[in-house]
């Protein structure tokens, strides 16, 4: 799993096109967890004192530093 995520980070790297298509789908990630938060925060389950997109980032860059994707 983890030599897929650096093959494709590298590849990414170097192809415009991977880039394009890595970068895609990190935004849509993104914007189905910021989804799912604002309902949260909607529901009473989160507080508001972050923007959802704002929480949604910080939980995909920890995924990123600690290797989860």
């Amino acid at each position: 799993r983890m030599a897929m995520r650096l093959e494709v980070s590298a590849e990414a790297a170097r192809n415009p096109r991977a880039r394009e298509a890595v970068l895609s789908l990190y935004h849509a990630a993104i914007g189905v967890i910021a989804a799912h938060i604002a309902d949260g925060q909607d529901r009473g389950v989160y507080g508001r004192h972050l923007p959802a997109e704002s929480l949604a980032r910080l939980l995909m860059a920890l995924g990123d530093g600690i290797g989860c994707w």
